[in-house]
């Protein structure tokens, strides 16, 4: 492969940066300097959504600008891939992730019965929350976004996956707090 044309990404085993360099390690640059345990990054490498201690980041390159996004909670099993249970859209101008839903059983033990899915728009800070529970069954849910950034794919294992469209635009009330938010609930599945 081409020196020129291929580009690693690392985290910084010291700083937890995330990093570019050469396959000869001839130059390395810092694309984002703030620490982070997993990301997801645009094929441009302008736009990065990162996560640190349940916090979910997005950072523009081309602002220099952190965008705190939410609070996740993310699955607690130990060898769940976690950055597969958030997802930023192809232009890294959408962002979408999940939140649990619990539910007591007839013993009182509580458990994860599904998701709801968020989305974000980084820049205007627009949420959205959907207004169906996904069901989970217990496993860990892999979201992304299609070409279009109109609709956020769920899938967890041998389940079929589940096409969420999402709104694009919308001008919505604010609450108490200065959030934007709106819901939305089109499902459908493929099998």
């Amino acid at each position: 492969c081409s020196d020129d044309t291929t580009t690693i990404l690392y985290l910084d085993p010291q700083t937890s940066h995330l990093m570019r360099t050469d396959p000869r390690r001839r130059r390395t640059e810092t694309l984002v300097a703030h620490p982070m345990t997993d990301y997801q990054i645009t094929a441009d490498l302008k736009d990065c959504l990162f996560l640190k201690d349940n916090q979910l980041f997005h950072f523009s390159r081309d602002t220099g600008k952190v965008t705190e996004i939410a609070t996740v909670q993310l699955s607690e099993r130990y060898n769940d891939p976690r950055c597969a249970q958030f997802a930023m859209s192809p232009s890294g101008r959408r962002v979408a992730h999940t939140s649990p839903v619990r539910t007591k059983n007839a013993n009182g033990y509580e458990y994860e019965s599904g998701r709801i899915l968020h989305t974000i728009d980084p820049a205007t800070g627009v949420k959205w929350r959907g207004s169906s529970v996904l069901e989970t069954k217990g496993d860990v849910p892999f979201l992304t976004w299609t070409a279009q950034e109109d609709a956020v794919t769920w899938c967890t294992w041998g389940e079929p996956p589940t096409t969420v469209q999402v709104p694009r635009e919308a001008v919505l009330p604010q609450d108490a707090g200065g959030n934007v938010y709106g819901t939305f609930g089109t499902l459908h599945q493929r099998s």
